[in-house]
Parts: structure tokens; C-alpha cells; sequence
């Protein structure tokens, strides 16, 4: 009863105190009352007591896993990420990119096999023109015709590339840049002492992308470029070079070696084109470039004639306009004149270089070798198209990503990118590249700027190669190490971490789930570091994956990237004889006719010889075309004026060697050419059909069943019935096939009824095409004599045994000759000697009585050669000498030797200069394979292929 009494009153007290009571209703005080409302206030204590100690365990709890994240997970990952990226870059190199520089690399056996054109000596009547005017493109010329200016002259000057506005606030934009280039960032130029040249990045000023978009959208010079190299060429040099009183004369030089170039490889390398403009008007004291037109299809590594030829852009007025630019085909030679005005401006020259930009598949060149293509390494990769708007294309990170070759935007075309360039450069120890070159840039240059513990040591020995690999391997090494070191840490500082969490977890009033353990704790740790690292793995692979699926990779794979156009399975011993093309000649060639290589297609419809013969065509096709005209003999006549002028018609065999054709074949030749003249339909028809079967021939898919057996068959079928009932032979198609000269001569001598011999004449060559045989050659000597001014195939010489200068010189003959300009020879006595050059070959004439000689002579104790003198000459082949020690003996002509070598220096030279007038002073600067010299008089003046007979040799 109590306690239900006490409880009921409890009970009262507590319902009495409502929030609706009021002042006047205060309910009666008692003990009780008192002691609920000091519990109430220290319930509501404890509340707050309890929420503190929660957000404290809580903000500890924080505070641990930022710690975790930051000095735990975030370098632990970078190490692993660093590791993984280093052996992914090593898989790329070892798979791709080391392979891929393998490709690149131009050995002397490709120099041998991948000749297009020929070894091309000059002299001064190579030169085009004298006269600066000569090389200004009108502003009505044709794209063709700036085609065919460019091809002639391999220079061209074009007005007003620049608005004048432009060109002055840019070149003050490269002075302001020439006071802030350190020696890292500058670039060095031949005779660099009071010259200036830099990298140029497209948005460093807006002035310079304001002029890229001039230059881009120039009417003229936009169409006219892309007619030269191809739709949207690479850029593939941006800079400027700065000269300044003071500034010598440089030495005549071409800005590529014509050993690594386009000229004499046009499938194996691409041709490039310089575009110089002046940003003020530039006199000739002011260093106006020297230019010597004509010479980009030289092969000579010195021009000595262009220092008596060239002359300066400047001209007869004396002035290079500001804004107007040349192009200049890199072979070129040219030289930067010396600035001798005291109180002239500084010369500046805004320069670009473009080439056709890579293919798309199955690319076979690479850039020109010798060039010092000065383009900051992250303006790569871009095309004449990005010029337009540069201040958006070529801006960064994208131009950074376009030139390591990783991304473009989807309406863009590849230019050359780095990566490729560079590995081209080193695959070749190209300029800037060499062994030399990595010692200095290592030691003196700063390298990568890399701490010592990820360098690695270079010396004299080490290459490009060795240092790139070596450099990958070091830093996974390190990486390894790294990430050994780091995973031992974090697993310490793991454990640590995961104790210290338990014990809070433990503490923590609030925690749930307090029966977590450590190993808990710690598995789920390590499951978060092992899925981060899962997935930096899975984006390695797929990086990889990636790579291996494109284009590139694919290439390297199946070495068709970079590799030899020209299939070994093509390589066929000549059925004609080879020799060495002169100017005079009539070249077919037969590595040509792609697209692909614009106006480098048709290279030598410039030749001279060709130029020539087109010339006496055009003269002719009207006679020709005259109905019951005798095109027989209109055909004779032309091809007796080219023999009679020193021309011959000479065909490239399937290794690339020049062979003579024979008359029937230069008619056949003849008679094509006049049959087709003014009639396009069929010459284009036939340009399109040589392109096909050129790319069946060399291009990507070379080696499938198709492109070597039923497209040059169906192709070659289609144009036969075109051709030959147009009256003429499908000459060009001998490329692909052997030449049926039974046809060919049919087509000739019955003209009149080519028609109704369609398909007798379709079937003859289809015989022979099938069955492989080959047609009898006709002697030459049984048509016309050849005016012989080069060595050829089947020549007798005197050769240096393995081109050796300390050798003697031994008989032989000729068995073949080159389109490089190598001559193989076999010896008398049975050695064989190939691959020796010019300067080591004598063609042999007979022996003169009184010639001194030197003679093989014989005795009991010993055999020597000896000077000796011919007396007589007793029949063919054996002659009476006379030994300095008065000694006569028989010879024959294999034991006597001509001393071809350079006269003693007691012994002075005179000539007459171009034959007419006294004699005069000079030296031999070298002996031509004619037996003609190059000589310089004391004046300085040079003379080339000088007439042993206007000279005399008068001892001192």
C-alpha cells in the first residue's frame, strides 16, 4: 500500500508540472520534486559529455586516414604507378621503338639497292639561271607552271607572303626574343659569330600566329607547295636566324647530304623545302642569301663553281623586298652572305620547312639526312592546314601531345612527330645525333636535368641507342628498388596504423561493431592498395593492348615501316648493259610513277637529256600527225639527231642500274612518245595504269598474290589494246614486264595496221609474259654509233684494286655499273672488285711508243715494279720497253701499268684557259672518269672538264 501510495503520488507531482501550467498555478513543492529535476539536469549533461567524446574519437579517426592518404597511400601508389609505367616503356621500346630505329637505319647495301635517280656530278652549266628576275614567280603564274619553276631552278621567289605590317612587327618580336635565348634554348648556324637562331613556339606572341595564317592562306603559295609536295605537307622547321655586322660569309653549302636524300633516293626519303622571308628590305651588304639555282639535283659535296656563279636574291636593284620569301628545295646549294653594312639593320629571316607529310600506311621514307630541321620539340607533328589557325591547333597541351605522336584532333592530318624524327636521327648518328653529340649533351648540355641517381654514365663508346636503353632500365631498377622499400614501409606503417585504429575503435563509445580485429583492419587496407594497384596494371595493358593494334605498331611488326620499297625477290641480273647516265641522255625510269611523290614523279622529265628530246617531239608531232606521212622514217630521223647529238636512251632495270636500249627500242621509244603527243586522253589513262602497277609494285601490300601477279596482268592487258591501237607500244610497261621488242618492231614497221593486229600483238606479249623469256639484244654497233662521254658496262679499265690509294692500278673490265655510281670490275688475273667508286676507275686507251709506264720486272732474286719506257709496239697487246736502268724486255699490256697519280711538285701545269688565249698557272683539283680535269688557276678562277690538250707539264 505504501509504495502504490507513494507511486500514485509521484505520479500527481509529475503529471502537475505541464508545459501548459502557469505562473498563478505554481504546484506545491516537495523533496521528490527537487531531487527528478537534478536527475533530468544531469541526464542532459551526460548527453553532452557523450556527444563530445564521439566527435573527438571521430576527428581522430579523421585525422588518421588523411595521414594514411597522404603519407601512405598517395606515394606508395606513385611508386608502383612509376614502377609500372617503366617496364611499360620498356616493352615499348624493347617491341617498337628499338625495331622501329633498326628500320631506320640507312646502311650502305640500301644506299646500293634503293637508287631512284643516279650519282649526279655537275658542273657550271648545271645552272639554271643568272639572273634573280628568272626566279620570280608572276602573279598569274599557274599552279603547274610554279610546278615547273620549282623543278627547273629548285628555287623560287614568291612576292608578298607577308604583309609589310606583319613582317616589321615580327622581326621586332625575334629581336626583343634574340637578347633573352640562353645557350640551351639557341640554336647553332654556320658561322654562328654575330648570328642568332631559336626554336619558335606557334603562341609565344600573336604576331607569330598572324603570320603563319598569311603564310598558310596565300593564294599563290598555299596551291603551289601542295602541287610540289603533296596535299597539306608536314612543317618540319620553324625558327628564325638573326645576322648582324659583322657576320662572315658561310661556306656554299645544300642543307641535306645527297647521300640521305630525297635527289637520288626519292623512295626512301622525302624531298624538303625551305621557305626564307625577309622582314626588311635586305641589300647585298646587308647578307642578301647567296643562291646557286639548278644544283638540287647535284650529288657533289662541294659546288667550288658556285663561288664564280651564284649571286645573291637581292639582284640587279639591290634590295630583297620585305615579306617576300624563296623556296628553296633543300638539295640546293646556298650560302648566308656576309654582313659588311656598318650602319645596316640586322637581318632577319622567318623560316619554315615543309615536306610531304608521312602516309598514312606502309610509309617508306624518312626525313633527309644532314638537316638541322630547328623546331622546338614540341611543335612537331603539325601540317600546313594547323598554320591556319595556330592560336587554337598549335596551342598547348594538344601541340605537346601532337608531338610525341599520342593525339590529334579528328580533322587533322599526323605530321612528322618527334618520337619518329628522333629515332631517325639516331638511328643514323643524323646532325646533332652522333656519339659526339650524346657526350656533350650529357656532360655540357644538362641532359634530361635528371639527379645523378637516375643517370647513367656515358663515355667516348656509348650511343644513342645504348644510352636510351640503359636509361629505361636504370629507372626500373630504381623503380624496383623504390617500390621494395616502399612496400616494406607501408607495410610497417600499415600494421602501426591498423593497431592504433583497432585501440579506437575499442575506446569509441559510439562504434557499433567493437569486434573488429587487426586482421580485419589490415585486410581491408591491403584490398584497398591491391585494387588501386590492379588498376594501375589494367591501364598499363590497355595502354599496350592499344599500341599493338594500330597501324604503327602492326608496321614495325611486319617490318613494312621504314623498310626497303623494293622486295629482294625483284632483284634480277640485267639483260642490257649498265652504265652511268649523262646529261645529253634519255632517262625512263622505272622506280618512279606514284602519286605520292608529286612533283618528285616526274623528276626526270628535267633531266636534260629528256627536256631536249620532249623538245624535238613537239617539233615533230605536227609532220607526225599528217595523214600518209612516213612515220617510219620521221622515227628514224629523231632518234639519228639524238645519237648524233650524244644521247642515249637509257632504261632502269629492275635493280635500279641504268642499261642502254637498243635502236629498236629508242624507236619504239620514239615513236610511243609522238603517237601520244597532244592526245591526253590516253596519257592520262597511262599515267593512272603506271601508278597502279608502281603501287602493286613497291607500295604496302607489294608481297601479296594480287599485287604481284593479277594487277600488273589485268592492267597490263587493258592499256595493250589502248595503247596499240593508238598506234603505239606500251613501252612504260617494260617495268613490270619483259620487253617484247618482236612487238615493239612490229609496231613500227606496220603501223598501218596496228588495228587489225590488235589482238596477234595482245597475244605475243601475253606469251611472253607467261613463259618469261626474253627477246636477243641487237648489237648497237649494228644502228648507230653512241658518242660514249661515261664508262659503261663491258668497258676496258684500269682499276685501283679495292679502290686502295696506295694501290697500283691493275686491267680489268667493267661487268657493272650502278645507278650510285659504283662500278664492279673484273680483274685480268680473275679478282673481282665491286662497289669502287669513280675516282678509283681509268678508262683504258691503248699504249703510245714513248709513253712512260711502269713495267713488271723480273729477275733471279726478285720481281718488282719499275719505271720503264715504251719503245715499240711489236703487235696487239705486246710492246718493247725500256727500264731506267736501260734494261729492254717484252711485255704484254697486263704487265705494264699507266701511273695515273697527280704530278710531282717540281713540276708546274699550264693551260689555256677554255682552251683560248696564253697559257696560264694552275693546279688539278681532281681528274674526271673522261679523262677530262677540273683545274684552278692561280687567280682563283676554276675551270671544269678542262682538255688534257690545252695543258702542258713543264718541269721546274
Amino acid at each position: 500500500m505504501l509504495n502504490s501510495g507513494s507511486t500514485k503520488e509521484q505520479f500527481v507531482v509529475m503529471t502537475s508540472i505541464t508545459p501548459n501550467s502557469t505562473p498563478n498555478s505554481t504546484p506545491r513543492s516537495s523533496p521528490t520534486q527537487d531531487k527528478n529535476e537534478n536527475t533530468l539536469e544531469e541526464l542532459k549533461s551526460h548527453g553532452r559529455n557523450v556527444r563530445s567524446v564521439h566527435s573527438w574519437w571521430g576527428m581522430t579517426r579523421l585525422v588518421l586516414m588523411i595521414f594514411k592518404f597522404f603519407l601512405m597511400d598517395i606515394p606508395q601508389t606513385t611508386l608502383f604507378a612509376s614502377l609500372a609505367f617503366t617496364i611499360t616503356l620498356e616493352k615499348v621500346y624493347k617491341e617498337y621503338l628499338g625495331p622501329q630505329i633498326q628500320l631506320m637505319k640507312w646502311t650502305e647495301e640500301r644506299q646500293a639497292e634503293e637508287t631512284t635517280y643516279y650519282h649526279r656530278y655537275c658542273d657550271e652549266t648545271d645552272i639554271s639561271t643568272h639572273n634573280v628576275e628568272d626566279l620570280i614567280i608572276g602573279p598569274d603564274s599557274t599552279v603547274e607552271e610554279c610546278v615547273d619553276h620549282m623543278m627547273i631552278h629548285g628555287m623560287s621567289l614568291y612576292q608578298d607572303i607577308l604583309k609589310e605590317e606583319t613582317a616589321n612587327s615580327l622581326r621586332s618580336y625575334i629581336l626583343k626574343r634574340n637578347s633573352e635565348v640562353d645557350n640551351r634554348d639557341s640554336i647553332y648556324v654556320l658561322e654562328n659569330d654575330f648570328r642568332w637562331s631559336f626554336g619558335i613556339d606557334a603562341n609565344e606572341d600573336p604576331i607569330i600566329s598572324k603570320a603563319l595564317h598569311e603564310i598558310s592562306t596565300n593564294s599563290q603559295f598555299r596551291p603551289a607547295i601542295e602541287a610540289i609536295t603533296g596535299p597539306d605537307p608536314a612543317l618540319i622547321e620553324f625558327t628564325a636566324i638573326t645576322s648582324a655586322y659583322g657576320a662572315v660569309s658561310q661556306d656554299w653549302h645544300a642543307d641535306v647530304v645527297f647521300g640521305g636524300s630525297a635527289l637520288k633516293y626519292s623512295r626512301s626519303f622525302v624531298p624538303s623545302y625551305s621557305l626564307f622571308i625577309t622582314l626588311q628590305n635586305t641589300t647585298s651588304s646587308m647578307g642578301a642569301t647567296q643562291i646557286c639555282p639548278g644544283t638540287y639535283l647535284c650529288v657533289d659535296e662541294e659546288l667550288r663553281f658556285c663561288e664564280a656563279n651564284g649571286f645573291q636574291i637581292s639582284g640587279d636593284n639591290d634590295v630583297w623586298k620585305v615579306g617576300s620569301g624563296i623556296l628553296m628545295n633543300q638539295q640546293s646549294f646556298h650560302s648566308g652572305a656576309a654582313h659588311t653594312d656598318i650602319d645596316g639593320p640586322d637581318r632577319v629571316l622567318f623560316i619554315l620547312t615543309f615536306a610531304p607529310k608521312p602516309r598514312k600506311r606502309g610509309e617508306t621514307r624518312q626525313l633527309s639526312q644532314g638537316g638541322s630541321y630547328s623546331t622546338r620539340w614540341n611543335m612537331w607533328g603539325h601540317t600546313l592546314k594547323d598554320l591556319e589557325n595556330a592560336s587554337i591547333t598549335m596551342s598547348q597541351p594538344w601541340a605537346t601531345l601532337r608531338s610525341l605522336g599520342l593525339y590529334k584532333p579528328r580533322n587533322a592530318e599526323w605530321g612528322w612527330d618527334f618520337v619518329s624524327t628522333t629515332s631517325m636521327r639516331i638511328a643514323n648518328e643524323d646532325t646533332g645525333y652522333s656519339n659526339s653529340d650524346l657526350y656533350y649533351y650529357t656532360h655540357e648540355g644538362g641532359g634530361l636535368g635528371l639527379p645523378p641517381f637516375l643517370s647513367v654514365e656515358i663515355n667516348y663508346d656509348s650511343t644513342w641507342e645504348s644510352f636510351i636503353e640503359e636509361t629505361i632500365l636504370l629507372w626500373k631498377d630504381v623503380s624496383m628498388q623504390a617500390n621494395f622499400f616502399g612496400v616494406t614501409i607501408y607495410i610497417v606503417a600499415t600494421t602501426i596504423f591498423s593497431l592504433i585504429l583497432m585501440m579506437i575503435i575499442r575506446l569509441d563509445p559510439n562504434t557499433k561493431n567493437k569486434q573488429q580485429t587487426f586482421f580485419d583492419i589490415l585486410g581491408k587496407m591491403v584490398f584497398h592498395l591491391i585494387v588501386i594497384h590492379v588498376g594501375i596494371v589494367l591501364v598499363c595493358l590497355s595502354i599496350l593492348k592499344y599500341i599493338s593494334i594500330t597501324d604503327w605498331a602492326r608496321e614495325i611488326k611486319s617490318k613494312t615501316l621504314f623498310s626497303s620499297p623494293f622486295l629482294p625477290d625483284s632483284v634480277q641480273s640485267p639483260k642490257r648493259m649498265s652504265t652511268l647516265p649523262s646529261r645529253k641522255d634519255i632517262l625512263i625510269g622505272r622506280r618512279f610513277d606514284s602519286p605520292y611523290l608529286a612533283s618528285y614523279n616526274k623528276i626526270t622529265s628535267y633531266h636534260k637529256g629528256n627536256m631536249i628530246w620532249k623538245s624535238v617531239i613537239s617539233e615533230a608531232s605536227m609532220t607526225f600527225s599528217i595523214p600518209f606521212a612516213d612515220k617510219t622514217q620521221i622515227v628514224h630521223n629523231i632518234v639519228v639527231e639524238m645519237f648524233n647529238n650524244g644521247s642515249r636512251f637509257l632504261m632502269q632495270n629492275s635493280i635500279g642500274d641504268w642499261t642502254i636500249l637498243s635502236k629498236v627500242e629508242s624507236e619504239c621509244l620514239t615513236r610511243k612518245a609522238l603517237s601520244l603527243y597532244g592526245n591526253y586522253l590516253p596519257i592520262i589513262l597511262e599515267t593512272q595504269a603506271s601508278f597502279l602497277l608502281s603501287e602493286a609494285k613497291y607500295g604496302y601490300l607489294k608481297s601479296s598474290i594480287m599485287a604481284k601477279y593479277f594487277t600488273p596482268s589485268l592492267v597490263h592487258d587493258i592499256m595493250l589494246k589502248i595503247l596499240v591501237a593508238n598506234g603505239s607500244f606500251p613501252l612504260n610497261l617494260e617495268k613490270f614486264h619483259s620487253f617484247d621488242q618482236e612487238s615493239c618492231r612490229e609496231t613500227i614497221h606496220k603501223s598501218r595496221a596496228a588495228k587489225a593486229n590488235l589482238f596477234k600483238i595482245e597475244s605475243k606479249a601475253v606469251i611472253n609474259r607467261t613463259t618469261g623469256s626474253q627477246p636477243s639484244l641487237r648489237s648497237l654497233n649494228d644502228s648507230l654509233n653512241y658518242h660514249d662521254p661515261i664508262i659503261k658496262e663491258g668497258d676496258t679499265v684500269d682499276a685501283r684494286y679495292q679502290g686502295d690509294e696506295n694501290s697500283g692500278w691493275f686491267r680489268g673490265t667493267v661487268t657493272r655499273i650502278s645507278s650510285h655510281g659504283l662500278v664492279d670490275v673484273e680483274y685480268d688475273d680473275g679478282d673481282i672488285d665491286t662497289n669502287l667508286h669513280l675516282n678509283s676507275i681509268r678508262i683504258f686507251t691503248d699504249f703510245e711508243v714513248y709513253e712512260n709506264v711502269i713495267c713488271w720486272k723480273e729477275s733471279e732474286n726478285d720481281s718488282y715494279w719499275q719505271n720503264c719506257e715504251i719503245v715499240e709496239i711489236i703487235q696487239k697487246n705486246l710492246y718493247g720497253v725500256l727500264f731506267d736502268d736501260g734494261e729492254y724486255a717484252r711485255l704484254t699490256s697486263e704487265e705494264i701499268q699507266r701511273d695515273y697519280d697527280k704530278p710531282d711538285d717540281e713540276e708546274t701545269i699550264f693551260c689555256k684557259y677554255q682552251g683560248e688565249g696564253d697559257y696560264q698557272i694552275c693546279e688539278i683539283m681532281d681528274e674526271n672518269i673522261d679523262g677530262t680535269l677540273n683545274m684552278r688557276y692561280d687567280d682563283g678562277t676554276i675551270e671544269y672538264n678542262v682538255d688534257p690538250d690545252n695543258c702542258m707539264l713543264v718541269e721546274s
